[in-house]
């Protein structure tokens, strides 16, 4: 007996086809695809907190990574990078720049540090962040702001010290000039009455010209002026007057520190007239120029052929003919040649200083003033290219040998000024400045590029 057993309202699922070329499934394929996800989610550029470890900071926005940046002195927490804490007051004034704007001020501006103003070649105002602070012990100090700069060559006038201030680079590719010149110190130089200045020479006296030595009857008798001191000494002024018995002044002493804190300038030479009167016979001093980057690098650079740096120099000293003429002449009409006025001051701080071909740092004094009958007898200026400053001379004379003023301190000592036979005698020359680099080891990049006048000495920064 066959028994026909039927299904009602139950149906199987239809298979797919049979791919016989498939592989076989396979449980773990389910598990690898997970990981996979769990990998890209993990290779994918996202963060929860800024954080600054081992000297790299990470900076987090909304859980992803918007820079990573490489702390040159280190951590200060792990939110942010150390920076420097500038010499002379100016942390405020660096913490400020981070948020301005870069700025670059072209070739031939000018700076007037007692305004403030920046000015294109062309007269155009150009717009920088800038305030004044109090220093103690120092002259007031003129600061300029900006997140970075690059600095072209710029003629810096005033009576106050600058100081450029930025978070980040500082490139300088021009000569920024900050010296002296006749008859103007440069901005930040101090009177240092006392302290530094050159000497007075000992009073002069007209007197009677010896018989055969000049047609006029009357000549002029002191000692020559002596120069400005600061990171050295100045040079003594010669002996003028028959025999040398009228005294040259004496040469100022090393005067400020060599951290340049406070910020400032040189000292001038000395000099003065028959009434001994200064009237400005004296060389200038070179002024104070402070750089600083707060966590990025300075760099000097000379953009061939032309050099890049920083200026400080001091004027040279007047020279004097001791001509006076067939009559007596009145009193206070004679003039002492005057002492060169001392090169000034440079701070560069940054976690890094790195000078390229072509760069300078120059503090140099001014040649002495001479003296003597060819009109040509003023001592130089030091000079924007390294060379020293000579000292005023005449060529030798029918009545007489001229006494030439003594040159102007580079990295050596500054020149005695020459002792006259008869009358005046030569002035001192105009001792050296001082420069200071402060970096995050206390030494910097490419020393056998720099060309430096004056007394240059190292420091590690302090960091904030």
């Amino acid at each position: 007996m066959v028994v026909a057993l039927g299904v009602t309202g139950c149906a199987f699922p239809a298979l797919p086809p049979l791919d016989e070329d498939a592989p076989p499934a396979d449980a773990s394929d389910d598990g690898q695809v997970a990981q996979d996800a769990t990998d890209a989610a993990h290779d994918a550029p996202s963060c929860v907190d800024t954080t600054c470890s081992d000297g790299v900071l990470q900076v987090c926005v909304g859980n992803e990574v918007q820079s990573v940046e490489t702390c040159r002195l280190g951590c200060f927490s792990n939110a942010r990078c150390n920076y420097v804490d500038p010499s002379n007051g100016l942390g405020t004034q660096l913490e400020g720049s981070a948020g301005l704007s870069a700025i670059a001020i072209p070739a031939a501006s000018t700076i007037d540090t007692d305004t403030g103003v920046v000015r294109s070649s062309g007269g155009q105002v150009i717009a920088v962040a800038t305030e004044t602070i109090a220093q103690s012990g120092g002259p007031t100090l003129r600061v300029l702001m900006a997140k970075s700069f690059v600095l072209e060559s710029i003629q810096i006038r005033g009576s106050l010290p600058v100081a450029f201030v930025a978070m980040d680079d500082v490139v300088v590719q021009g000569i920024i000039d900050a010296s002296a010149d006749v008859g103007v110190a440069g901005p930040g130089a101090v009177d240092c009455a006392g302290n530094g200045r050159g000497g007075h020479p000992a009073q002069g006296s007209w007197t009677t010209a010896r018989a055969g030595h000049l047609s006029e009857q009357y000549a002029w008798s002191s000692g020559g002026g002596g120069g400005g001191g600061f990171g050295t000494i100045g040079a003594q002024g010669g002996a003028g007057g028959s025999g040398g018995t009228l005294q040259g002044g004496a040469g100022g002493v090393t005067s400020g520190t060599s951290t340049l804190i406070p910020l400032r300038g040189g000292c001038g030479g000395g000099g003065v007239n028959s009434g001994n009167v200064d009237v400005g016979n004296g060389g200038r001093a070179g002024g104070a120029v402070q750089i600083v980057s707060g966590k990025g690098e300075i760099v000097l650079r000379g953009v061939s052929p032309d050099l890049g740096g920083v200026h400080v120099g001091g004027s040279g000293g007047r020279g004097c003919g001791n001509v006076g003429g067939n009559n007596n002449p009145p009193a206070g009409a004679g003039c002492g040649p005057g002492g060169g006025g001392s090169g000034g001051g440079i701070l560069l701080e940054a976690a890094s200083v790195r000078f390229e071909t072509g760069a300078v740092l120059l503090a140099a004094g001014g040649g002495g003033g001479g003296s003597g009958g060819c009109g040509t007898l003023h001592g130089q200026d030091a000079s924007s290219s390294g060379a020293l400053a000579s000292g005023g001379s005449c060529p030798a004379e029918a009545w007489g040998t001229p006494a030439p003023g003594g040159a102007g301190a580079g990295t050596a000592a500054s020149q005695v000024g020459a002792t006259a036979s008869y009358w005046l005698g030569g002035s001192g020359g105009g001792g050296s400045g001082r420069l200071r680099i402060n970096t995050g080891d206390g030494t910097y990049v490419g020393g056998s590029n720099l060309v430096s006048r004056g007394v240059l000495s190292t420091g590690s920064v302090t960091t904030r």
